[in-house]
């Protein structure tokens, strides 16, 4: 629902994800000799990532800048945006 300026960041987001968690997962393997013991601890700590991401998501959706292009969507009932319509931004 975003202009397409704002796609880098969204990509930049998910490869930040994907470095995150592989790095957790090097930490509790290094950190922990017992396997179930350094498995658990991966799970509780993305277990927490995600839960983190979740209340972040709610907080952003939220916003004014979020709010403008939800409503601006749902009034010209299409979902996304074309590059010339990024509203005056």
């Amino acid at each position: 629902m975003l202009p397409s300026r704002y796609t880098q960041a969204v990509m930049a987001g998910e490869s930040g994800a994907g470095f995150l968690v592989s790095i957790n997962r090097i930490i509790t393997k290094l950190l922990f000799e017992d396997r179930k013991n350094n498995t658990l601890i991966f799970f509780l700590l993305s277990s927490l990532g995600v839960g983190g991401c979740f209340f972040l998501h709610q907080v952003a959706r939220k916003t004014d800048f979020v709010q403008f292009y939800i409503t601006l969507c749902r009034e010209s009932r299409r979902i996304t945006l074309e590059p010339s319509e990024d509203a005056g931004l």
